[in-house]
């Protein structure tokens, strides 16, 4: 894939400047909008987490230090402290963000912020709560110290739709002692039939994401897969609500881990023909 026409993102910039092992990612120019790409009207900064639900929690000034693992298990780089209201994605245009991206956060607040839901999760729940963690992982990814993996179109269909090659899934955490969370990853689970080669099966891995998203004891967990993998190649432990499952499941399904990290998930190998 050739240069891009403007440049990319300083974090891969620095690690592809670094040398070592540059795991495959999205080569893209950093657009003047990540969510539609031109931009509408003038830029503005969309926060990782809205300034409503900051306020509801009472987690304005809640501290992150975001940092990055390599492959070897060592910090990779790590950035200054700094509160919740910080974290913003810079490259977001006035149009997303105070139109279909307003309009979400407005949406899926009372489901963030009621505690004891209960009952039937209805479609248009689903597709509400799946936007909003699809979209607050999208905005993750672009701004915060990982290589960028989601690329323009799934990032533009999000203002009308999840995704096909996405899948979100539910559950609760027992034990949480703030109330936002997140961590951003690669699929680390995989079946893999015998005659798929190494370097086959490594590309596909450095090219999955994965991230959880937790809203005090409620996490959201988004799989952004890249060709040919598809949602029924994935198996999660979580509850997934997208693509909506055929009869409408119930809170009192979503599973309890004890920690964030949990809903482990398998890309299963054995019945893609071609990677």
């Amino acid at each position: 894939m050739g240069e891009p026409s403007t440049p990319r993102r300083r974090f891969d910039t620095g690690i592809l400047q670094g040398g070592g092992h540059v795991a495959a990612r999205v080569e893209e120019a950093v657009p003047k909008c990540w969510f539609c790409g031109p931009g509408t009207g003038k830029r503005a900064r969309e926060h990782v987490f809205a300034q409503m639900l900051l306020r509801h929690f009472g987690a304005m000034n809640e501290q992150f230090e975001p940092w990055r693992v390599t492959s070897f298990g060592q910090i990779g780089s790590q950035r200054p402290a700094r509160p919740a209201s910080a974290l913003v994605a810079g490259e977001v245009c006035a149009g997303c963000n105070g139109g279909w991206m307003s309009s979400l956060e407005q949406q899926a607040f009372p489901m963030l912020t009621n505690l004891n839901l209960s009952g039937t999760i209805s479609p248009d729940t689903m597709a509400i709560l799946a936007r909003w963690f699809t979209k607050t992982a999208v905005a993750i990814n672009v701004s915060q110290p990982f290589r960028l993996l989601v690329d323009a179109s799934t990032r533009h269909s999000l203002s009308t739709s999840v995704p096909d090659n996405v899948i979100v899934s539910l559950f609760r955490v027992t034990e949480y002692s703030d109330v936002f969370d997140w961590i951003q990853n690669v699929i680390m689970g995989w079946l893999v039939p015998h005659h798929l080669s190494p370097p086959r099966v490594v590309s596909l891995q450095e090219r999955s994401y994965q991230c959880q998203i937790r809203v005090a004891g409620l996490v959201g967990q988004v799989l952004v897969l890249p060709s040919p993998l598809k949602p029924r190649h994935i198996k999660t432990d979580a509850l997934t609500i997208w693509p909506t499952p055929p009869s409408s499941p119930t809170w009192e399904e979503v599973p309890v881990f004890e920690h964030y990290t949990g809903g482990l998930v398998t890309a299963d190998l054995t019945s893609v023909w071609v990677v």
